[in-house]
């Protein structure tokens, strides 16, 4: 008796697929994709980074997103007005912590960049690579942008970059903070001082024309696997900041994106420069460098976080990425005013 019910049940099927044209089948996949995306953004808002899946797709939450916008379109050809509801309402959700950036994106076709104004700071974090010994490019890069302040990662060869960026301010002296054994290194047209070491970040204060502010340097654990160290560091880092006086920098290769569990703790305390000022994704990670970086970046991984009185004037990523993995990121600051902090010599 149930051999007979199948292949009925088979045939039912099949006159209704007939009976609903050649839509059916991609109207299906289409709903199959939106009930797939929306259990994962569902599984993270309720439960973060903890399931491993959901976290390593949670890097690739801008692409999800954008992969909606296409249903749109196949919704409207298919005249399905609910899968095309539904695959915007969706679309939203997830693209929602980037809307700011995005319309900036959308909006800066149109308007173009905003100047600096005179008394501002440029600030610039760079992964230069562990193994790219193509220090000249490196230097190239920095000696083009000539940041106020510049924030370095993954620096094998710090005397010999040094040597090449001694131009980098004409009649002015290069001040330098260093950590070798973390392989972080701070550069400034400013005074530095270096703070208390540590283990996992760099510490140092910068006496800026407006006031002394606090400045932390870091390169992170990658958390794709598991993001329980990384979750540490981040946790150490936050209780660094809580008693850090006065304005506050904290920049690197953060190995998160905006959709991690990290990166959100991080939010608690600091304001990303990218999310207050920035165009689009500012995808950093990987450059041409990389096989799967040779058409586009595909993450950002990279960060700049400011706390106190700073304003975000601009923010965003160098094109130039001197043979490192890693397109370096700029920000341009504003202080309010003179803020309480160590006072560098």
């Amino acid at each position: 008796m149930p051999a007979k019910r199948f292949p009925a049940a088979l045939a039912k099927m099949n006159g209704r697929l007939r009976a609903l044209g050649w839509r059916a089948v991609p109207a299906a996949m289409g709903a199959g994709y939106l009930v797939l995306v929306g259990v994962w953004w569902l599984a993270g808002a309720l439960s973060g980074d903890s399931i491993g899946i959901v976290r390593l797709a949670n890097y690739a939450t801008p692409w999800i997103g954008l992969s909606l916008l296409p249903l749109l379109l196949l919704a409207a050809l298919l005249r399905r007005p609910v899968l095309g509801g539904a695959a915007l309402l969706l679309a939203v959700l997830v693209l929602a912590p980037y809307g700011g950036q995005i319309f900036r994106g959308l909006t800066g076709i149109v308007a173009g960049g905003e100047a600096a104004p005179p008394d501002a700071i440029h600030v610039m974090s760079y992964n230069v690579m562990g193994r790219n010994w193509e220090v000249s490019r490196i230097a190239a890069v920095v000696l083009k942008q000539k940041p106020d302040l510049l924030l370095l990662q993954e620096v094998r060869q710090p005397e010999e970059l040094l040597d090449r960026l001694n131009d980098l301010y004409p009649d002015e002296l290069v001040h330098v903070v260093r950590d070798d054994r973390l392989k972080l290194m701070i550069v400034s047209r400013f005074p530095l001082r270096a703070g208390a070491w540590d283990r996992e970040f760099q510490r140092a204060s910068v006496r800026l024309p407006s006031g002394p502010m606090q400045l932390r340097n870091l390169h992170a654990i990658r958390g794709m696997r598991d993001d329980s160290a990384q979750l540490a560091l981040v946790d150490r880092l936050m209780d660094d900041i809580r008693e850090a006086p006065g304005p506050l920098l904290v920049a690197g290769d953060f190995n998160m994106t905006q959709a991690n569990e990290g990166y959100r703790r991080m939010r608690t305390l600091l304001r990303s420069t990218q999310e207050e000022a920035g165009r689009w994704f500012g995808f950093t990670f990987a450059t041409p460098h990389r096989r799967f970086g040779a058409l586009m970046p595909l993450i950002r991984i990279d960060h700049i976080f400011v706390g106190g009185g700073v304003e975000v004037v601009r923010a965003g990523r160098i094109g130039e990425y001197g043979n490192s993995d890693h397109f370096p990121i700029d920000a341009i600051l504003l202080f309010d005013g003179p803020g309480a902090g160590d006072d560098p010599q």
